[in-house]
């Protein structure tokens, strides 16, 4: 028998089923990376009230380390990881419980200034994040273009050219 000999009748189970989330398939926000299946059948299957505890604790934990922000090496680092965290966390979106638009005005207007994170693809993944959920998205992009954030990279000027697209220009 080799290691690829398996009973046909079950999945792996290290594969979640499909059923576990197919219920909410419609309320779940595609992300550009795709999104884990098992952290989506995670979501899904545990009773809410857990759920709740769990993110709360995980909130909690950001919260602690944004708050020693100035002991450490990397500051941005910690954002991008508790931006991470929140869209896999919140598969329907951003709402009030996620307290994602307000942690990305947070992370752009902290680091705006800092000339180390100017061409950090990380920092303009939380301009390019920030831009989805406001009014003017295209102000986002005049402002990264005249303050030189991103202007090395060229996930700026594929969004900026997403943009205009959209709008028909």
């Amino acid at each position: 028998m080799t290691s690829f000999d398996t009973d046909s009748t079950r999945p792996p189970p290290n594969i979640p089923e499909f059923a576990s989330f197919e219920h909410q398939k419609e309320n779940i926000v595609p992300l550009r990376q795709g999104r884990s299946a098992a952290l989506l059948a995670h979501q899904f299957s545990a009773p809410s009230s857990d759920l709740s505890a769990e993110r709360a604790s995980v909130h909690a934990h950001f919260a602690d380390e944004l708050a020693h922000l100035d002991d450490l090496d990397d500051p941005l680092d910690v954002f991008s990881r508790y931006i991470r965290w929140t869209l896999e966390a919140y598969p329907q979106g951003p709402n009030h419980e996620s307290n994602l638009v307000p942690l990305l005005e947070q992370v752009t207007r902290k680091f705006k200034n800092e000339r180390r994170y100017k061409n950090d693809p990380r920092y303009l993944r939380c301009w390019l994040l920030y831009a989805n959920y406001v009014e003017e998205p295209k102000d986002i992009f005049v402002f990264l273009m005249r303050n030189d954030i991103g202007t090395d990279l060229a996930a700026l000027y594929e969004d900026y050219a997403l943009l205009l697209e959209k709008m028909g220009r």
